[in-house]
């Protein structure tokens, strides 16, 4: 099974579809499902697409090339949410910093950043 087949069927899976649930919302067959699980058919562009965004994951995440979906899952969201075309190496640091810290200190970040913006609206 290639890179592409085991992480559909792994995310399928996770997911609680069977292939032909996930066929049905994908709009096409069980068949079909089941050939992309297996390595015997590759999805075109439109499906790689489609069942990225069903699994909220990168279309490199399904091919193998990324390892981490929760963290590119919230690069993703974050980019799309505040349409930031690329994340800098920083910005994505200060991100996984910040989502790895314990309440308290995400607290005192969240004033920092409230305080600095009041500052910066009033003048």
């Amino acid at each position: 099974m290639n890179k592409y087949g085991l992480r559909l069927k792994e995310l399928r899976e996770q997911n609680g579809y069977t292939q032909e649930s996930l066929a049905k919302l994908l709009n096409t067959s069980r068949s079909r499902i089941g050939m992309y699980e297996q390595g015997k058919r590759q999805p075109d562009f439109e499906m790689q697409e489609a069942i990225a965004d069903l699994f909220n994951v990168s279309i490199d995440y399904l091919f193998g090339r990324e390892s981490d979906t929760n963290l590119n899952n919230l690069y993703r969201a974050y980019e799309h949410q505040f349409k930031v075309k690329k994340l800098t190496q920083e910005d994505l640091e200060l991100i996984e910093m910040y989502h790895s810290a314990d309440e308290q200190a995400k607290e005192m970040v969240n004033r920092i950043l409230k305080y600095s913006k009041m500052i910066k609206d009033k003048l």
